[in-house]
């Protein structure tokens, strides 16, 4: 897929999110922070992104790990461990928006989305 290809997926993904966002925030933000156990290949896909769960020794994903592989991942220290995009929260926890990962922000080691 070419650069430019990507860049209108990404910007669609990020607009009907927002939409979203702003139609119902709470039930957006309950649905980005709602984790499902997942297996050792889908925690090891290369653009999806799931995280060792810290109730058990399995894997968990979430919808936004999801939806990030659709927007790609940007390599760091050799590896593809980036969004494209990422999740604002408000001081209460909420979801605000979802825009794009600031390209200094790709490079901060341990780099959050909340």
């Amino acid at each position: 897929m070419s650069n430019e290809a990507a860049n209108i997926i990404i910007d669609r993904v990020i607009d009907l999110l927002n939409s979203a966002i702003a139609c119902d925030k709470n039930a957006i933000t309950n649905l980005f922070e709602m984790r499902v156990e997942c297996n050792e290949d889908l925690a090891n896909h290369p653009e999806v992104q799931a995280h060792k769960n810290g109730e058990s020794e399995g894997f968990c994903i979430g919808v936004l790990g999801l939806i990030s592989g659709i927007s790609g991942t940007r390599m760091h220290k050799g590896n593809p461990t980036f969004s494209n995009i990422w999740a604002r929260y408000d001081d209460d926890g909420k979801v605000i928006c979802v825009e794009r990962v600031p390209e200094e922000a790709a490079a901060v080691e341990g780099s959050t989305t909340k």
